[in-house]
């Protein structure tokens, strides 16, 4: 059994050998992870366990990047970054190496969702706790093709077998603080539009007053959404705890807000055009989407590991 220091500079475990191997091969930890044996004293780097790394390997695996106690630097790290144009190239190189694949992967995630939402009454509710397993799925799977590792249909589903808990948890917490932001900022401006009614009698006057609110409060769901966006990947792709997913999106992609933001606006463009065309184009549309957005998170966490959830 072993002790391991976290992303977070936090103390875990004990771990079994066998966990540390899994962890190790879903890039939780990485080779320069700090573990040391429960009774020890002594802290090494998990690359000078040949029996968590096999003999063979202990010298061929290279150091990450960014050490896993580290991870959140990057939301601070101003070197990492990423174009809006290289990002969207990779994501179609990804689908086009791919395609049908590719396509057949977001397609049934998404009918799945659309299906869900269907449903009357608690289609809402279902889709708003599997979204994360669903969404975060389809990240990693487009995250293994931008990475040249071999994917199949079932990766686009992984979210129900790897960290299961904080995908639904980030989900559901994004969606009710999103739904109470909606329900704090909606009341007030009905009971503005009841009195502005009941006094001027004017419903032109109650348009130019609620029109601007209206505006202010799809700008703040738009600025939660886009704060939000990497946390499914870094649930699913790193291990991390929903909240400090959530934190560490937070936190990384306010430092480079206009850029995500720019990229999340021409993903909704692709979007639309492929609609446009004969409505078929969205098939390939939305691959290309997802996969530029996973590229734009290869590019800020990609080879970086953390520690347990």
């Amino acid at each position: 059994m072993y002790q391991i220091i976290g992303w977070d500079g936090k103390q875990y475990g004990p771990v079994s050998a066998e966990d540390l191997r899994a962890w190790l091969a879903g890039q939780r930890v990485n080779a320069e992870t700090q573990v040391c044996p429960v009774g020890g004293t002594e802290w090494k780097p998990l690359s000078a366990y040949p029996e968590l790394v096999g003999r063979a390997a202990a010298t061929a695996i290279a150091p990450a990047p960014i050490a896993a106690q580290n991870l959140e630097g990057i939301a601070l790290d101003d070197s990492r970054s990423f174009t809006i144009g290289a990002c969207v190239s990779r994501g179609w190189d990804a689908v086009r190496g791919n395609f049908l694949l590719s396509i057949g992967a977001t397609f049934v995630v998404m009918l799945v969702s659309c299906v869900l939402s269907a449903v009357p009454l608690i289609g809402g509710p279902i889709n708003l706790v599997l979204q994360g397993i669903l969404y975060g799925g389809l990240y990693w799977f487009f995250l293994k093709l931008l990475r040249g590792e071999p994917a199949e249909l079932g990766d686009a589903f992984a979210g129900f077998k790897r960290n299961t808990k904080d995908l639904i948890l980030a989900g559901v917490v994004q969606g009710a603080i999103i739904v109470g932001v909606v329900l704090v900022a909606v009341v007030p401006m009905i009971a503005l539009g009841v009195g502005f009614g009941a006094t001027h009698k004017s419903p032109t006057g109650l348009l130019f007053v609620l029109m601007p609110l209206a505006l202010l409060l799809g700008v703040g769901v738009m600025v939660l959404s886009t704060m939000w966006v990497f946390a499914f990947p870094l649930v699913i792709d790193k291990g991390l705890g929903f909240w400090q997913a959530m934190e560490l999106s937070r936190k990384t992609v306010l430092r480079r807000f206009w850029s995500v933001l720019g990229l999340l606006i021409v993903c909704g463009l692709i979007a639309v055009a492929g609609c446009l065309a004969l409505i078929i184009g969205i098939f390939v549309a939305m691959p290309v989407c997802v996969a530029a957005m996973a590229a734009a998170y290869d590019e800020l966490f990609g080879q970086t590991a953390t520690g347990p959830a």
